[in-house]
């Protein structure tokens, strides 16, 4: 790296950090903002939750068979015995969400279904009614629970044969997502909660770069052009190339050291907004110190490559204004590029497809986040992306030497 470059970035480095404004907004404002933000959003979620979860059903039951009686005693349950000539009043208790749920059986049940024949039937079997009220949180959870433990007694009535028998009180009492099954081999017990941070995380952490970038680049190029102070710089005998490389690196590592906040903020607070610290989210059983290098590589060049892209749009554009609308479409490119490993899935395997600039990096993020990333992905989306970063650098050099672009009102 040469001497120009290194005063340039010196001097990028003095304009920046001598500005504690701009210096707190980049670096420290995301990550806190983020971090406070989901933090508060988890919480809120997690204490609704809890509240469903905690809350006692009330089910009235009409015409409740002797073989279901053990209906009456299920744990966080409230059942009561109406008649059918209460079933309007209590039809209309579940629509105001004074109970949860009415359910509804024939007379006789036991006996009908006991005389039922599937084979010589001539008509549908017992219909059991459960009335709930879909608005109500707590009357779906009771629909449920409901609906799964009345299917669950059918089967037990024409039991010829089970599938993957297990203990079935231990599935009822623990939740799904914590329970492994001895039948599944997986080796890998956070495949939930790896494919929901390779779902989120990505277009988070490209959001939060492109506006790190594009808060520090603005000020730096199209800011100082504006301004008359860029024109001082280019006057001197430095090579406009290298001005371009002073400012992309410059302004690269402080949008890095803004993403670094952020991602910071992402991690610490994604437990508590995917369901707490109940998830179960231990990141260091999750991805080991080659996925947090793949991670800190990958976050390195989409900065640069955000850098220079936005640098390009501040040295053609006339003014800060005018920088800012052009922000807009960039944004959205970013945002598609982030969407397409998802509505591309089926290429994401195929090693050609990391030759696509800007999609091969979100698609390696994507990658190392589900836990199937391979080195070769790695290796081609950042020479792909070293290459179209020279490309850019090169071409914000050219500008740089056009008087007629730089030196425009």
């Amino acid at each position: 790296m040469s001497n120009n470059i290194l005063d340039i970035m010196k001097k990028e480095f003095v304009r920046f950090f001598g500005d504690k404004k701009m210096a707190f907004s980049v670096i420290i404002l995301p990550g806190l903002l983020i971090y406070v933000i989901y933090s508060a959003l988890g919480q809120v979620t997690s204490s609704e939750i809890t509240k469903t979860e905690n809350k006692k059903s009330v089910v009235e039951y009409v015409n409740l068979p002797k073989s279901l009686q053990s209906f009456k005693k299920m744990k966080g349950f409230e059942a009561l015995e109406v008649q059918d000539d209460e079933l309007k009043d209590a039809k209309k208790n579940v629509k105001n969400g004074d109970i949860d749920a009415v359910v509804v059986f024939s007379k006789d049940f036991d006996e009908k279904v006991a005389d039922y024949d599937v084979t010589t039937a001539k008509k549908m079997p017992e219909n059991i009614e459960i009335f709930y009220n879909s608005d109500k949180k707590n009357s779906e959870k009771t629909k449920q629970i409901l609906n799964e433990s009345l299917n669950q007694y059918e089967k037990t009535l024409a039991n010829k044969f089970d599938v993957n028998r297990e203990n079935l009180e231990k599935n009822q009492e623990k939740n799904s997502t914590e329970l492994k099954s001895k039948y599944d081999l997986s080796t890998d017990d956070n495949t939930f909660e790896k494919d929901m941070l390779a779902t989120m995380v990505p277009f988070l952490i490209v959001i939060l770069l492109f506006s790190g970038a594009l808060a520090v680049s603005i000020e730096s190029i199209a800011g100082e052009k504006e301004r008359g102070t860029l024109g001082t710089i280019l006057a001197t005998p430095i090579k406009r190339t290298d001005i371009a490389y002073g400012k992309v690196f410059s302004l690269a590592i402080f949008a890095l050291l803004g993403s670094i906040s952020s991602f910071i903020g992402i991690v610490s607070s994604l437990p508590k907004l995917m369901g707490s610290e109940e998830m179960g989210l231990n990141f260091n059983k999750m991805y080991g110190m080659k996925d947090y290098c793949y991670i800190f590589i990958i976050i390195a060049v989409l900065t640069l490559f955000s850098v220079a892209c936005i640098s390009i749009g501040s040295a053609l554009a006339k003014s800060v204004k005018s920088v800012q609308a052009f922000s807009t479409p960039l944004m959205l490119l970013f945002m598609a590029a982030s969407f397409a490993p998802k509505l591309l899935e089926d290429y994401t395997d195929k090693v050609w497809f990391y030759a696509i600039p800007l999609v091969n990096i979100t698609s390696c993020l994507k990658k190392i986040f589900e836990g199937s990333i391979q080195n070769s992905y790695i290796i081609l989306t950042v020479i792909v992306s070293i290459i179209c970063i020279q490309i850019m650098v090169v071409a914000l050099g050219k500008i740089f030497n056009s008087e007629k672009i730089m030196f425009s009102k």
